[in-house]
């Protein structure tokens, strides 16, 4: 039998650092070589695309949201780490399969990697959106210090899904396609461009069954210092620990399964 530690060792391949430090500084490497600005072409696409929904929700529509730049920005941010380490984990195991397939490797090592690199980026763009709200009028406030909690909880959820969809694509080879599909309805699915209190009464428990519906929202009230109570929080990292466990119980079961039909 193995311990729990033991378990949570595995999953986050604590046995195997520098395997995955490698699979960071390499994603890392080929991300930013040869580029003059680095991680601002990487921030660049997700700000652009806040301002576009800023312009087309605020200005033209008319939405009425206090900060709605701000609460924009941030929030494309938090969902595009998701989106992208998901839709970039889905095939690692394909794309890998010479290595998985000869040499004894913690498949999610992989869907870590890119999720640690992502966050990286994610990081990064953190003092822009203070800078932002600094430049629009809002100052930082205590409700920052919730946000490793809630960046911590986003990590896992994304590493979490990137590890399930990447079995999955094993053996379902149509999924890229339908991941491409579910992240669009996921980004309108979460209260991003518009508040809870915007969702009629009877469709708010659509937003319970999304992981996303509660920690994103929790993220740009940091920035912008809207009130958070700490069930929020707890909501945010129950759903974390919850699917850590899915995730941990699929990759276990499903290793075998995984390395025969690559």
């Amino acid at each position: 039998n193995t311990s729990p530690y033991e378990l949570v060792r595995q999953h986050f391949c604590l046995h195997k650092k520098f395997l995955v430090f490698n699979l960071v500084s390499k994603n890392l490497k080929v991300k930013y070589r040869r580029s003059l600005l680095g991680v601002f072409w990487t921030l660049l696409n997700p700000i652009l695309s806040a301002l576009m929904y800023y312009v087309v929700f605020q200005v033209i529509l008319k939405i009425q949201r206090e900060n709605y730049l701000l609460l924009m920005v941030s929030g494309v941010l938090a969902f595009n780490f998701f989106a992208q380490s998901v839709s970039e984990g889905v095939t690692h195991y394909v794309d890998n399969q010479n290595l998985i397939t000869k040499i004894a490797l913690p498949l999610q090592a992989f869907n870590l990697s890119t999720v640690v690199t992502n966050m990286v980026t994610l990081l990064a763009g953190v003092p822009v959106v203070i800078a932002l709200g600094l430049a629009t009028g809002v100052t930082p406030s205590l409700n920052l210090l919730a946000l490793p909690a809630l960046l911590l909880s986003l990590f896992l959820i994304t590493y979490s899904f990137s590890i399930m969809a990447a079995v999955t694509f094993v053996f379902l080879r149509d999924l890229k396609q339908v991941v491409a599909l579910v992240l669009q309805l996921l980004f309108y699915g979460t209260p991003i461009i518009y508040s809870t209190a915007m969702v009629p009464e009877q469709f708010r428990w659509l937003l319970k069954a999304n992981p996303l519906a509660t920690v994103i929202p929790a993220i740009q009230a940091t920035f912008v210092g809207s009130p958070i109570d700490m069930s929020t929080i707890s909501i945010s990292l129950t759903w974390a620990v919850l699917l850590t466990i899915v995730a941990l119980f699929v990759v276990r079961s499903k290793r075998r399964s995984v390395v025969e039909n690559l």
